[in-house]
Parts: structure tokens; sequence; C-alpha cells
């Protein structure tokens, strides 16, 4: 089966649950006392060895306070805090045509089913915590951040302190940009 297409998404970490089927190590529940959020992901080892394999559970994700669900072939989405959007990708790949108003019950089961994920996953809202009390150097206002260079911002105090530490980057250490 070279060169095979596999159509079945996947997310970042269904690749950490394969990575741990195919070694046959498990996925701890607790470490040091502590519990571990248990994994989301799905094993596709199965599509390793040429075997047919669907995938059982949603794929849930957040970013900066968007959101979105697929079930299928459905797909729930929405930015920050506006109302949901769904589209049939099997008919509306580039998403286009909202059917969130004709699909109420598809809109509040999958929505459920968001929250389900974000309970179990913790995540959080965005922005987190009340505005003003949460934050890191760059974050705006709004909860939005400014990222220079690279991504990477190196306040001064810590390159001086690399230097006065004698770590191995410590001449090279760039200041903030």
């Amino acid at each position: 089966d070279s060169g095979r297409i596999e159509h079945t998404p996947i997310q970042l970490m269904d690749v950490t649950a394969t990575c741990i089927d195919v070694a046959g190590a498990s996925y701890p529940k607790e470490r040091r006392d502590h519990e571990i959020i248990p994994l989301e992901g799905e094993s596709f080892g199965a599509v390793l060895d040429g075997q047919p394999w669907q995938k059982s559970k949603p794929l849930a994700w957040e970013h900066e306070g968007n959101q979105a669900i697929r079930v299928g072939d459905w797909k729930l989405v929405r930015e920050a805090a506006r109302p949901w959007e769904l589209y049939d990708l099997s008919k509306d790949r580039t998403e286009l045509k909202d059917l969130s108003d004709g699909e109420v019950d598809r809109v509040s089961e999958m929505s459920s089913l968001y929250a389900d994920w974000m309970g179990r996953s913790r995540v959080s809202a965005w922005p987190p915590g009340e505005r003003g009390k949460w934050g890191f150097t760059g974050m705006n206002d709004d909860g939005t951040f400014q990222m220079r260079g690279h991504g990477h911002i190196i306040p001064r105090s810590f390159v001086r302190a690399a230097a006065d530490a004698g770590g191995p980057d410590a001449n090279s250490a760039p200041a903030n940009r």
C-alpha cells in the first residue's frame, strides 16, 4: 500500500498516541502524586500497518479564543465570542455556507461536545483570568500580544543574569529586539 492517501483527519495529539502505541508503552495517569490529564489522542497505528482506520473521537481545538470541533464531515467553528458557524465539509470544504440556522440541534449537540472537551482538557476562556490580573510581557489590554523577531522576547535582566552566572551562551544571548 505504498503511496496510499488516507483522508481521515488527525491532530498532533493523535501522533503522540500513535507513538505511545507503536512503542508498546502506556500513557501515565500520574506523576509525583499529581494527576495527569488523560491523553485525548487516538492511535492511528492501524494505518501504518495498512489497515483501515476511522477516528472515533471528535477533533476539537482552541487558539486565542477561536474555537472549533469537527465530527465526521461537520465542523462547528467560531471566532472568539461570536456565534457558532456550522459547515458540512463534504459539500463546502472552503467553509462559505454557514448552515447553523437550519441545523440548530446539530449546533447544540456539537457545542455541548466542545464544552465537554474544553472541561476535560482544562482549556481556559480567552483572555484567561480577569483583565489586568493575568498577562505577560508584550500582552495588550485586549488579550492579544505582539511577537517580535522570531517570537522571542528575552528580557535584558535575563541576559544580564545569564552573563553573571557564566552560562554557556552568556556572551551571545540577544537583548530585546
